[in-house]
């Protein structure tokens, strides 16, 4: 059964507020926020909801300007496919980025494209 709209909102504001403070967290720290002042990325997370439902956030980062919206990328860096639950499993440091991969809770589209930019992804999303 397909997501209600509300449902799909509900998610989105909820991921939303995870990559946020994440990124507000790194952002205090000067190596991080150097980093993130230099950073020129385009995400696309394709959220797994359940078996038919999916749906698509993107998280661009430009000079030390960040957004998150609730809409899918063509033109992304990377691209993460994850089910919700785990991804904020990742944040949280309940999981490790070779956890996710090997257990493939995570896919990442151009991986071997973009290994540091992957890797800068991965690290920035985790909470401090």
């Amino acid at each position: 059964m397909p997501m209600s709209e509300e449902e799909e909102n509900i998610s989105f504001d909820l991921f939303k507020d995870v990559v946020t403070t994440a990124i507000q967290e790194k952002e205090k720290i000067p190596k991080w926020k150097k980093k993130l002042d230099a950073a020129d990325l385009r995400v696309s997370f394709k959220l797994l909801v359940s078996d038919e439902d999916t749906f698509f956030v993107n998280l661009i980062i430009n000079k030390g300007q960040y957004s998150v919206k609730k809409e899918k990328l063509d033109d992304y860096t990377i691209e993460i496919v994850a089910d919700p639950v785990d991804l904020v499993g990742f944040v949280s440091k309940e999981y490790s980025i070779l956890n996710m991969l090997l257990t493939g809770k995570w896919k990442i589209k151009r991986l071997l494209r973009y290994p540091f930019k992957s890797l800068f992804v991965a690290s920035l999303l985790v909470y401090s």
